[in-house]
């Protein structure tokens, strides 16, 4: 019997051993198989991470300036998505010159992140064809949300001495608000200031027509300039482009006339009893109910490369002259004085 019992306690024993050994196995297992989880767990999540990062990589496009037309530059995406749309936009303020204008608005330029720079044939020969005046211009350059605010603002100081643009149509807008119109009377010119002012749209609401008198005949049959009057002051003279003005509005019974005469070329005949060197060049602005106002310059030193560009452009259309040659000192004569006669008006409407 105690034999028995013996043998019992010792099964009993090994069994509780057992029991104890598979407790502690269960004990130490589990903490690895947690900790095998939480690894398998923070390396899915470190794949997530990577894949999510490659993603954004993929989709993170680079900007590429890939096309330039008409002063606007558009910047695009890798995948060809529109993104900004950069613009440049010339403007001028009537009666200032161009560095002083720059200083004015520059203030307004900074507020509105846009860059101001001055506007020249080398830097924007984009802008030779356009009519304007390089000059006296600025170019403004920004997205266009911004360039139209910094344009609000201007505006809103400068009013119409502000010139946007192209010369003529600027000029053509103002006179059809104004409810004007204009002839010119031109001489040394040779039909190039009727030749811009009928180049804009719009230009037939308020141009009533011009005439070139180049001889002395024609200014005096057509448009009355008296004999007398030649003779006293001479063709080249304030009196000679005062009457002549006078005769235009007269012949074509207009608001405002444009009168020039002067020397594209060098005169040696006895019409040039003065001695005037070649260049020199009257304009006279009348408008009806106001005093003429009258200018007189030398066009052929002065440096206007737009009028430098029309010039030669006009030349080789007429295949007087190769590509290469610079245009003749008589056709920059007469495109500088078309462009300052002009300006003149704009700052006299």
């Amino acid at each position: 019997m105690m034999h028995n019992n013996t043998k019992i306690v010792r099964i009993l024993m090994k069994k509780q051993k057992k029991e104890i050994t598979s407790t502690q196995e269960e004990q130490t297992t589990i903490p690895i198989h947690k900790n095998i989880m939480q690894n398998n767990k923070i390396s899915a999540t470190k794949k997530d991470s990577n894949k999510q990062q490659q993603r954004k990589k993929q989709s993170t496009t680079v900007k590429k300036t890939i096309k330039k037309k008409d002063n606007i530059q558009i910047q695009f995406n890798q995948d060809n998505r529109q993104t900004e749309e950069i613009q440049e936009k010339y403007f001028e303020i009537l009666g200032f010159e161009q560095s002083s204008a720059m200083q004015i608005v520059q203030s307004y330029a900074t507020d509105y992140d846009v860059i101001l720079s001055l506007a020249t044939s080398d830097k924007h020969s984009d802008l030779k064809e356009s009519l304007c005046m390089q000059e006296y211009g600025i170019i403004a350059k920004g997205t266009q949300c911004n360039i139209n605010m910094f344009f609000d603002n201007i505006v809103s100081l400068f009013g119409d001495r502000l010139l946007q643009g192209n010369l003529i149509e600027f000029l053509i807008q103002k006179l059809t608000q104004k409810s004007l119109n204009i002839c010119v009377a031109e001489s040394c010119t040779g039909g190039i200031l009727s030749s811009m002012l009928t180049s804009a749209n719009g230009a037939s609401q308020v141009y009533k027509g011009g005439i070139t008198t180049y001889s002395i005949e024609s200014k005096m049959n057509v448009l009355g300039v008296k004999n007398s009057l030649l003779q006293e002051f001479s063709v080249y003279s304030e009196e000679c482009v005062k009457a002549m003005a006078r005769g235009a509005i007269n012949l074509f019974g207009a608001d405002i006339a444009i009168a020039t005469s002067g020397l594209a070329t060098e005169d040696t005949s006895k019409n040039n009893f003065l001695k005037l060197p070649a260049g020199v060049v009257f304009i006279c602005i009348l408008i009806q109910g106001n005093m003429p106002y009258v200018i007189s310059q030398n066009y052929l030193h002065t440096q206007n490369s737009l009028a430098l560009n029309l010039a030669k452009n006009a030349e080789q259309q007429s295949r007087l002259h190769t590509i290469h040659d610079t245009p003749s000192s008589r056709t920059i004569v007469q495109y500088n004085a078309s462009i300052e006669s002009l300006r003149i008006l704009l700052g006299l409407l």
